[in-house]
């Protein structure tokens, strides 16, 4: 079915509903809280029956190709004894795609509301715009290869790479292997009640090829792993574990700790929705779009009298 096109400006409730899980996948009632449950069947589209005979259904967007730089530094190096390693700035350059999905309404009393997207009252406290995104990130090519087709691979911009052991005396095409890459972010200890660190996702056998003296490209990535979706490994503070040197005996690592800008890329990734997206009904079960977006969606938790 053919796309049509709507303008959305930025909304800053989509942090909140990006950590949200959906639980809807069974028939449409109205729970207590007054939330209307969509109806799932396979090889059909996705439809929300309302009060009043209102009907909206779930539309997914084209996808989007996007990219964010997100600036580090290097804060502790336990590899390298050379001390202008530590401050050192680089740069690390994302490329993700997207789908957007919203509810459109197919049926409404007004008729200039129909083929609009739903919206919820101003005073709802995720904001009148309800809509979610399911990305897919350059480094998960191992696990969607169909998804991530045609995505520029990450890269790694440096004034230099002193502060990993043995990659500036690589020549241009020669690869560098990172052991892990961790990530870390803040979290409660429930059991002292004080904030600590907590590794969130991560890297295995990362696999680096070397462009010019500058810029290495994220060649291969055996397995990314994460306890929450939309989140890659570019947040907080982030640890590199690589073999102490070129001709260390095996098992015997180091690691580097880098510090990443990562309100720039929350700012870009989770907060930025604005763009030109063209619709199409999806259809449930045609692809792993919206089952992939199941970690982030909230626009089907919204209860009916939320609903302008």
């Amino acid at each position: 079915m053919p796309f049509t096109t709507q303008r959305f400006s930025n909304g800053a409730c989509a942090l909140l509903a990006a950590v949200s899980i959906v639980t809807a996948l069974h028939a449409r009632a109205a729970d207590p809280d007054g939330v209307v449950r969509p109806k799932f069947i396979k090889g059909r589209p996705v439809t929300v029956t309302y009060s009043g005979g209102r009907i909206a259904q779930l539309v997914m967007s084209q996808p989007v190709d996007a990219r964010v730089e997100v600036p580090m530094k290097v804060e502790e190096n336990t590899c390298s004894a050379e001390a202008e390693s530590a401050g050192q700035s680089c740069r690390y350059v994302a490329n993700y795609r997207r789908h957007r999905f919203e509810l459109h309404w197919t049926k409404h009393p007004k008729k200039e509301l129909i083929g609009k997207p739903i919206r919820r009252k101003e005073s709802h406290p995720l904001g009148p715009e309800a809509f979610q995104f399911a990305t897919w990130y350059a480094l998960e090519r191992e696990q969607y290869p169909e998804s991530t087709k045609g995505l520029p691979a990450d890269e790694i911009i440096c004034d230099n790479f002193k502060w990993l052991p043995g990659a500036s005396a690589l020549k241009t095409g020669q690869s560098y292997q990172i052991t892990q890459w961790l990530s870390q972010i803040m979290t409660l200890n429930l059991e002292n009640g004080e904030s600590d660190n907590a590794f969130h996702s991560g890297l295995d056998t990362m696999t680096l090829k070397k462009k010019s003296d500058t810029v290495f490209e994220v060649a291969r990535v055996k397995r990314l792993f994460t306890q929450i979706k939309f989140l890659i490994p570019l947040i907080n503070m982030i640890t590199v574990v690589v073999p102490a040197s070129p001709k260390a005996p095996k098992g015997e690592l180091c690691q580097v700790t880098l510090k990443p800008d990562e309100l720039r890329l929350m700012r870009k990734i989770v907060l930025d929705s604005d763009g030109d997206y063209k619709f199409r009904p999806y259809v449930f079960g045609s692809d792993l779009n919206f089952a992939k977006s199941m970690y982030a969606p909230r626009i089907f938790e919204t209860p009916e009298d939320m609903i302008e």
